[in-house]
């Protein structure tokens, strides 16, 4: 299982039609420097992924902080030699 600790969160502008903005709610892994889009998976035959997106920033800032109080907290983790590398309140 692949544990994903966010670390870094923004909120992009498409700007491709002036008159009608797309926000788009993304965050960043530790250890990477790519940005990822949130994504609701599609139920059916094709399945697959929809990209998360608003019309509103306030409503993308509202996902965002919901992503935030839904992550688990990281207490403390271990690295290969079972040293303590983090701790955190």
């Amino acid at each position: 299982m692949k544990v994903s600790i966010r670390t870094a969160y923004r909120i992009v502008k498409k700007t491709e039609d002036p008159e009608v903005p797309i926000f788009i709610p993304q965050y960043q892994e530790e250890g990477g420097e790519d940005w990822h889009t949130f994504k609701n998976r599609i139920h059916g035959k094709g399945g697959g992924y929809n990209t998360v997106y608003f019309y509103l920033l306030s409503k993308a800032i509202d996902y965002l902080e919901h992503q935030k109080v839904l992550q688990d907290a990281v207490v403390h983790y271990e690295d290969d030699e079972s040293e303590w590398t983090k701790n955190l309140p």
